[in-house]
């Protein structure tokens, strides 16, 4: 986890560390463990995803972790020895399914709201016991209001497009609001902090903008004349002959 957090952050780390952990091809989290578990094998994973090439070592631990991970979800045995969680069985399928350069960070958000035990998970040691600086309801209520938080942001944004959409008449060119939600979407889900509003309509109204213009060269009666004339930049300077 710790590796993982590091390199997100920018920092430069090397991944030979885990040359430690591993032995006649199989990866562990200390010497002498005789079994897996599935939250070190899940942290693995996890870690694994963000590898940069020629870093075999990584590459072997994706590869173990992964098949490991699949194995046990197969048996319906996604349980751990170290932890009772809320829901680590839809933890790992989600990072199984959405490894990090496929998750938008605000769908991963939602997710492990409703997977954090909060103050409910126990650790398993020698004794049962919990761990509140790990696990607590504060977190999960921060998480929830920060969440709610955004998501007001982006609805408000999003009705604010609406009206430029509409007020401007695109709609006559053939995008639809289904098209300019999509815009919104994939600028939101990439772009998703309060404070870079101005960043996240820009993308979204020039996506629109642009397929505008495509859908109207491409429906236009005199097709590719047209649209030969816009990429030479001699639409409207009274050209006939695009190659003159």
């Amino acid at each position: 986890m710790a590796f993982r957090l590091m390199r997100l952050h920018g920092y430069d780390i090397s991944p030979s560390v885990f040359e430690h952990f591993e032995k006649d091809g199989k990866f562990f989290a200390f010497v002498g463990q005789s079994t897996q578990a599935v939250t070190g094998m899940y942290n693995l994973n996890r870690a694994s995803q963000v590898s940069f090439p020629g870093e075999d070592v990584l590459e072997r631990a994706a590869i173990f972790s992964h098949e490991f991970l699949r194995r046990r979800q197969a048996e319906g045995t996604i349980c751990d020895k170290w932890i009772i969680a809320k829901d680590l069985p839809g933890e790992v399928e989600y990072t199984l399914d959405f490894p990090w350069y496929a998750s938008l960070p605000r769908v991963e958000a939602r997710f492990y709201i409703e997977q954090y035990g909060g103050e409910d998970d126990i650790w398993i040691g020698k004794t049962l016991y919990r761990m509140p600086l790990v696990n607590n309801n504060i977190y999960l209520d921060l998480a929830k209001r920060d969440f709610n938080r955004c998501q007001i942001q982006h609805q408000l944004e999003w009705h604010g497009l609406q009206k430029w959409f509409t007020e401007n008449g695109l709609e006559a060119f053939g995008v639809t609001s289904g098209d300019v939600l999509k815009t919104y979407f994939l600028a939101a889900a990439s772009i998703f902090e309060p404070n870079r509003a101005t960043e996240r309509l820009a993308w979204a109204r020039v996506s629109v903008l642009a397929n505008v213009i495509s859908k109207y060269l491409r429906s236009d009666s005199s097709g590719n004349k047209v649209l030969e004339q816009f990429m030479h930049g001699s639409l409207y300077e009274g050209e006939t002959d695009v190659s003159g």
